[in-house]
């Protein structure tokens, strides 16, 4: 039996899609990224989604669907760069003014300033020491002089859910 190659052809409705477009043929452009959107939305081609979502709202007529293609472009799990991010909010926010949408649902986390805690220092040295009926843990320092404090707990939690190596981000996400 052959070979499906779904994407390959997607791929190919995006490359031609493009073409039309160049070509100031906005119909068949459409209906090439229209053709390719399912293949690749919500499969992990965030790149490949974004484009499509953002040439299918910018190019298409259809206010409703232009609206529904932008709504896809700004979500928090966005892999683009924050400047571009920012260019989807705003084009997101354009198309609800210019489509006369009031008070449409936006949702951006609330982030309460007291609440956040910082983390930072190096990992303690902690050796776990049990009490005579082993059911309440003291952790104490290697020395065993002193208790280790609430902090070098929430730091120790830290470094050993972070492990020795530190996340890689190559930018700062808007959300």
């Amino acid at each position: 039996s052959q070979a499906k190659m779904y994407r390959r052809k997607a791929f190919h409705y995006v490359l031609a899609g493009h073409r039309f477009n160049q070509a100031s043929q906005p119909i068949l452009s459409l209906k090439c990224y229209d053709l390719a959107a399912p293949e690749y939305l919500d499969k992990g081609w965030s790149f490949a989604e974004d484009h499509i979502m953002f040439t299918l709202s910018h190019e298409s007529k259809d206010s409703q669907y232009q609206a529904e293609c932008a709504t896809k472009l700004v979500k928090p799990s966005s892999q683009q760069f924050m400047d571009q991010q920012a260019a989807f909010i705003e084009h997101y926010l354009k198309l609800l003014a210019k489509n006369g949408t009031k008070n449409p649902l936006f949702v951006i986390p609330l982030i309460k300033a007291n609440d956040i805690r910082i983390i930072y220092g190096e990992k303690p040295e902690v050796l776990p020491a049990p009490d005579d009926d082993g059911r309440d843990m003291k952790v104490r320092a290697k020395d065993d002089t002193q208790i280790i404090e609430w902090e070098d707990l929430e730091r120790l939690a830290f470094h050993s859910g972070l492990g020795s190596k530190k996340p890689f981000k190559h930018a700062c996400p808007m959300f």
